[in-house]
């Protein structure tokens, strides 16, 4: 009796064994399956950053020869990405450049099918399944979506210039409307909206909305963040069809002089009048700060002096 217990226990002891060994091997085995998916997961991660990088350079050297003038070989690195590497963020840049070449060389029709040819580039890279579980793929729609501002301001020019000015309209609103790719950076924001403005402003005058035109100008004015250099001349210019200088430097000392403090849905503006048109800014604090501030200002000088230079011009 007492060996058929002790056989009894020795088997228990075997199969107990035996179901430990299978436990450790299944655990083994899932641990190699996970590392063996990580490292596929890392490896298509690193690939596909590479694929990203090698398009980025073909992008540069097609910028770089059509800044050069030489379209022809920025037209081969063109039609290499194109080729090359349909689905990555530069083929929306190289037709956007594309365009870009086709405009300067005033083949109008050529430029904007190219342009509207990386509109539907842009709605593919939308309806597809970018997104996935790799490190790198999160971050493709922003890769794609850097250009759809500057593409929108092209289609818009194309269309002025077709006269097409309900389309460009369309354009320049969707353009407007990325600022929010700049959500996290206020200053980025407010550039971006500036740089929009200016395309606004040539179309208001396009269409001889001249008054919607100064509007735009003024809005954004005292925006320093902005880059005023696109419009100021502009805005001088049409206060010279109907004032002297000397009446636009007393005009501008007068608005300062009367700069003030003012409150929309509970937030503070500084507030310039000038010619009938208000120029507001986000400020707080005594207005006098502020009046110190912008008689020194940049474009508030270019409007007062006849004969100051700008450091920079963009036009």
């Amino acid at each position: 009796m007492q060996q058929v217990k002790l056989n009894k226990i020795q088997n228990t002891e075997k199969l107990y064994g035996i179901h430990l060994m299978t436990k450790r091997k299944l655990k083994s085995c899932r641990i190699c399956i996970m590392l063996v998916f990580m490292t596929i997961l890392y490896t298509n991660a690193i690939c596909q950053k590479d694929k990203y990088l090698e398009a980025q350079l073909l992008f540069y050297k097609a910028e770089r020869f059509c800044e050069q003038g030489d379209t022809a070989k920025a037209l081969k690195y063109i039609g290499q990405i194109d080729s090359l590497y349909p689905f990555e963020p530069a083929v929306l840049k190289s037709h956007l450049l594309l365009g870009n070449i086709y405009f300067k060389q005033k083949k109008n029709e050529d430029a904007l099918k190219s342009y509207l040819y990386a509109i539907g580039l842009l709605k593919r890279a939308k309806d597809m399944a970018y997104i996935d579980t790799s490190v790198y793929e999160p971050y493709r729609p922003y890769l794609f979506f850097e250009t759809n501002g500057n593409l929108y301001l092209a289609i818009n020019k194309a269309y002025q210039k077709k006269l097409l000015y309900d389309s460009a309209l369309y354009y320049l609103k969707l353009a407007d409307s990325t600022y929010k790719t700049y959500r996290d950076c206020g200053n980025g924001a407010m550039m971006y909206r500036c740089q929009v403005a200016n395309h606004f402003i040539n179309y208001y005058m396009a269409i001889g909305d001249t008054n919607t035109a100064m509007k735009t100008m003024f809005n954004h004015l005292l925006n320093t963040d902005g880059n005023r250099y696109l419009f100021i001349k502009k805005l001088k210019s049409i206060l010279l069809l109907t004032h002297s200088q000397k009446a636009i430097t007393r005009e501008v000392k007068n608005g300062l002089n009367r700069m003030r403090i003012i409150q929309k849905d509970s937030v503070d503006y500084v507030e310039l009048k000038i010619f009938g048109f208000s120029a507001t800014k986000y400020g707080s604090g005594p207005a006098k700060l502020y009046k110190a501030w912008f008689k020194k200002d940049e474009m508030i000088q270019y409007l007062m002096n006849e004969n100051f230079k700008l450091r920079f011009d963009f036009q």
